[in-house]
């Protein structure tokens, strides 16, 4: 699992979480929220994560035009 913190999220929805954290499990996303306090093992990326559903409903995330795996 790979917990991924950034400036803003932009979840599927169009809601921005400010600041934020993506967890990534074999690919796909599986939670997003709000980085309320220090997390241990969170990877610090800054900038804009865009979450978005691909073609089977799994939620991917992207920073300038990369998925993040």
């Amino acid at each position: 699992m790979r917990r991924i913190g950034a400036n803003d999220v932009i979840t599927p929805d169009g809601e921005i979480l400010s600041p934020a954290v993506v967890e990534i499990d074999n690919g796909m996303v599986k939670l997003w929220y709000r980085l309320d306090m220090e997390m241990p093992f969170t990877e610090w990326i800054g900038g804009t994560i865009e979450l978005q559903a691909d073609n089977n409903g799994n939620i991917m995330a992207i920073k300038n035009n990369r998925i993040l795996c």
